[in-house]
């Protein structure tokens, strides 16, 4: 059978055993420092996100579905938030980092080069503004001050999301990170927003 491999002659029993021996040593030690090398791109990973869902306090949030309108500190809620909440900031962040989970989908051990899909789950505290007009107990919103002007309210909203991202980590460092999808994460007693979109 041809294997792609030259064919290795041994002369007695005792130098195929040795034989043997010194090649699973060599394919263990390989598999140790692949793992070793792919558990170090994971944890670089997971402090990435981490790192990026501490960034994105203060962000605005987007409200329509352009992808093309988006910056690199800015997440798209559009499906989750009351459409009559406007100018929506993050005011409050919380990762639940044990919900962190990451997916290496494709990686080359030679240059070390890990590319993977990561998501984790975050209580996002949300601020903006809706008009009198447009107030309604039923939206859930948090009253923060109920005459901001003439015109809108200052409120506030708490939803939990997943967010996910696509990493790349090249040898000992992260070469990108990039936003990809917020999800909304179902609670078991959540009402549907009077008003979304979608």
């Amino acid at each position: 059978m041809a294997t792609g491999h030259e064919p290795t002659y041994l002369q007695t029993l005792k130098e195929g055993v040795e034989y043997l021996r010194e090649y699973i040593r060599q394919r263990s030690t390989e598999r140790d420092f692949a793992l070793v090398a792919r558990n170090r791109a994971a944890e670089l990973m997971r402090r990435a996100v981490i790192s990026a869902v501490d960034n994105l306090y203060g962000a605005s949030v987007e409200t329509n579905t352009d992808l093309g309108l988006r910056s690199e500190a800015t997440i798209t809620l559009d499906w989750l938030l009351p459409i009559e909440f406007a100018d929506v900031t993050i005011d409050g962040i919380a990762p639940d980092e044990g919900s962190f989970e990451l997916d290496i989908y494709d990686f080359d051990t030679n240059d070390e080069t890990y590319l993977a899909h990561a998501s984790i789950n975050v209580e996002l505290e949300l601020d903006g503004f809706v008009h009198k007009a447009d107030y309604s107990e039923q939206l859930g919103m948090m009253m923060f001050d109920p005459d901001w002007n003439d015109h809108y309210m200052n409120i506030g909203l708490t939803e939990s999301v997943r967010l996910t991202w696509y990493v790349t980590v090249v040898r000992n460092s992260v070469e990108d990170i990039s936003f990809d999808a917020a999800e909304p994460i179902a609670t078991g007693n959540d009402n549907d927003h009077a008003g979304t979109s979608g």
